[in-house]
């Protein structure tokens, strides 16, 4: 049953002559206020026509005076997407009619793998920005290109410099440096660590080799041979595993490679808004939040999953932890790995390694499970982005200076 309705007013100017001859018709709109909408924006559709957008705010339905019946049923939807549109006349098939009284209802605009409208993103050494298709859902525009003094694209943005990164695989780290060229330390028993004489804008270690996208997405991986066989195209994130890897494109799409025993990264071909490579099993979040998870189930890494709705992901060798939407963390897996999991600290991004985990609030770091050779005993710091490996982890400084902690067997924790 309704709760409180609240009556709102429209305005369309119907372009068939000059709305000022036109007589005014108020459409009324009631709203179920316990559906606790967050609207930003109404997307207005009318008869068959393509669908128009006005900012949420209240107006009138402005009806030339010679309509005669009405063709057919008028639909409105509300997005929560946060997004300005300009003010002016449309042009649509006239299907009001002046003398009757139209009833509305909101309904939430289902726009599945859209990207958040006015978000940005690195693409070919270009920014894509997320922008509103005629549906009312958004989509990644082409890219524009970097160029000088601001050649490079990092976390959305032309920059005079590429973002440092690190990644920690089992016995080595690597590295990226401001010129987006990488540095590898540690074990090099299957080439691991000497990477291509190419820039990256990020790269990610699976146990025995390394991987990165460059400028122009694609992917390059160098190391354990076959995971140097890699997927064509363009990609926008990637996540390695044990022996498989993951790639995410623009749209949502992905491609993984490697081992494909235990069918440890058969998901249902889908699109995803994250994925996660672990050991023996892959983790995705679907489109509507919630995770679907395949392949070895020998520590319920795959099965039961949380309940809920996420929005980052991680995976290690039997676990994964994932980040819902107020930063608070979910781990589920092997139990020596997800112990002191934190039930309420917020969390900005997670990393999470064969057998633990660390997760950055602003500056702060923080790493729970198996600390057996020193793997969750952070050095002391501020930091900007952490990657936890098989027995070490390696953290970038504010001071963009980079860190390493846990096992050391192969110089994989003193970079250089």
């Amino acid at each position: 049953m309704r709760n409180i309705l609240a009556s709102l007013c429209l305005v369309l100017c119907l372009v068939l002559g000059a709305c000022g001859n036109s007589s005014l018709t108020t459409i009324h709109v009631e709203v179920d206020s316990q559906a606790a909408w967050k609207v930003d924006q109404l997307h207005i559709t009318i008869g068959t026509r393509a669908p128009i957008s006005r900012p949420f705010e209240p107006v009138e339905i402005v009806v030339p005076d010679d309509m005669a019946g009405v063709a057919t049923p008028i639909e409105i939807s509300a997005s929560s997407a946060e997004v300005t549109v300009a003010s002016g006349k449309v042009d649509v098939t006239p299907v009001l009619r002046d003398d009757v009284f139209y009833t509305l209802t909101l309904q939430p605009l289902s726009c599945g793998t859209s990207c958040t409208l006015g978000a940005k993103m690195c693409d070919a050494n270009g920014v894509s920005t997320c922008e509103r298709q005629a549906n009312g859902c958004g989509a990644w525009s082409q890219p524009t290109a970097c160029s000088a003094p601001t050649p490079f694209c990092a976390d959305g943005a032309c920059t005079s410099s590429y973002e440092i990164q690190v990644t920690a695989g089992a016995f080595h780290s690597c590295a990226t440096k401001s010129d987006g060229y990488v540095v590898c330390w540690g074990s090099n028993t299957y080439g691991q660590s000497t990477p291509p004489a190419n820039v990256f804008r990020s790269i990610a270690a699976g146990w025995y080799y390394t991987c990165g996208l460059r400028v122009d997405g694609t992917i390059a991986c160098w190391g354990e041979t076959a995971m140097t066989t890699v997927p064509s195209g363009a990609f926008v994130k990637i996540s390695t595993g044990a022996h498989h890897a993951c790639a995410q494109r623009s749209d949502n799409t992905y491609a993984c490679w490697g081992d494909a025993t235990l069918s440890r990264y058969a998901l249902p071909d889908a699109k995803y808004l994250g994925i996660a490579a672990g050991s023996e099993h892959t983790c995705a979040i679907r489109v509507d939040g919630t995770l679907a998870c395949v392949g070895s189930n020998s520590y319920m890494q795959v099965s039961p999953v949380p309940a809920g709705t996420f929005a980052k992901i991680d995976g290690g060798d039997g676990h994964t932890c994932a980040l819902r939407a107020n930063g608070t963390a979910a781990c589920w897996g092997y139990s020596v790995a997800i112990a002191g999991t934190p039930a309420t600290a917020a969390f900005d991004a997670i990393s999470v390694g064969s057998s633990n985990a660390c997760a950055l609030a602003g500056s702060a770091l923080t790493c729970w499970g198996n600390n057996q050779y020193g793997q969750s005993s952070a050095t002391p710091g501020q930091y900007r982005s952490v990657a936890a490996g098989a027995r070490h982890a390696c953290a970038v400084r504010t001071d963009k200076t980079i860190g390493c902690w846990g096992a050391n067997t192969d110089g994989q924790s003193t970079p250089p």
